[in-house]
């Protein structure tokens, strides 16, 4: 603890923005951002190719996206002998590559919301053509279509399933406590 400092000071002073600013804590009804929201969500794409990159710790489903073919890569060596032996082309060579790869992993950690909600938005304009407000994005669609784009939302469903802090869309404010947060779960006897 800080010396001089209330205790309570962080929930005054959220309180106090809250008062002043109180949209500033919503986010739009359109982000999504819960497991099974995102689950839900992945079930509907038909231009991605949606896969089980693996399982967690709590035996949910780690599931990643991909637009645009995968390349076939022809490798002669693991990572660290052709490092080892100077010629990391025996792993990796980018001049056999038609296409730039991107990968976007998100949400790492469980209360970090924003990377999946862009995630889910980029995947909606992918799909459509469109964000989730409905604002069209031609350019970047064509842009997308000269790369492989894999996109994991949520790296740690665990978290997220878990995480005091949930969609911060209105009402979800809790009276007492911060902006966008379950009241603390009681401790089992």
């Amino acid at each position: 603890m800080t010396p001089n400092v209330p205790q309570n000071s962080t929930r005054v002073a959220l309180a106090s923005a809250e008062e002043r600013h109180p949209r500033f804590f919503e986010a739009p009804e359109f982000w999504i951002s819960g497991y099974h929201e995102v689950c839900a969500f992945l079930d509907t794409l038909t231009r991605g190719c949606v896969w089980e990159i693996g399982r967690s710790y709590g035996g949910h489903a780690i599931r990643a996206v991909a637009y645009g073919d995968k390349e076939p890569i022809e490798r002669t060596a693991t990572y660290s002998s052709a490092i080892a032996a100077g010629h990391p082309a025996s792993f990796f060579d980018r001049s056999r590559r038609a296409k730039p790869v991107l990968v976007i992993l998100s949400s790492i950690h469980g209360a970090e919301i924003e990377g999946c909600v862009a995630c889910i938005n980029q995947m909606h304009v992918l799909e459509t053509g469109a964000d989730l407000r409905g604002r069209r994005w031609d350019d970047l669609r064509e842009m997308v279509a000269a790369t492989r784009l894999v996109l994991v939302p949520l790296a740690q469903p665990d978290g997220r399933i878990r995480s005091a802090c949930f969609e911060t869309r209105p009402g979800t404010s809790t009276p007492g406590g911060m902006p966008g947060r379950r009241p603390p779960r009681a401790e089992a006897a």
